[in-house]
């Protein structure tokens, strides 16, 4: 990344008078800390895309908490953690296995009074 940022930038030195904007397509297969600084350095109004998650998560700092618990405590299991969260205010996201076990969670949240949004893909 650092030999492709230096390239990139001479070009751009060669070429101070450009009226044309400039695109660049960033591909990677996971954002890393060179990526990172080459989007920040090079791309002033970047349009992100990602298909994985986790890579998304890891971009936008998302806090995670990963927790083995047997199946039958699984759902005791998320609404302590989202009773601890909550009292900070903060946003929580929840992914399912499955569109039926989306639609169980909803439901078993919005049994305890807390506000959901349900995505899945037959919505």
């Amino acid at each position: 990344i650092k030999s492709l940022m230096r390239l990139y930038g001479k070009a751009i030195a060669e070429l101070p008078d450009r009226s044309a904007s400039r695109q660049i397509v960033l591909m990677a297969r996971q954002w890393t800390p060179g990526i990172d600084s080459f989007h920040k350095a090079y791309m002033t109004q970047p349009l992100l895309v990602f298909t994985s998650r986790v890579e998304e998560a890891v971009y936008s700092k998302v806090k995670q908490i990963a927790t083995v618990v047997h199946s039958t405590q699984r759902y005791t299991q998320l609404l302590g953690l989202l009773d601890q969260l909550e009292k900070d205010a903060h946003r929580i996201l929840v992914f399912a296995g499955s569109d039926a076990e989306a639609e169980d969670v909803a439901k078993l949240l919005k049994s305890y009074s807390h506000t959901t949004l349900l995505a899945h893909t037959d919505l």
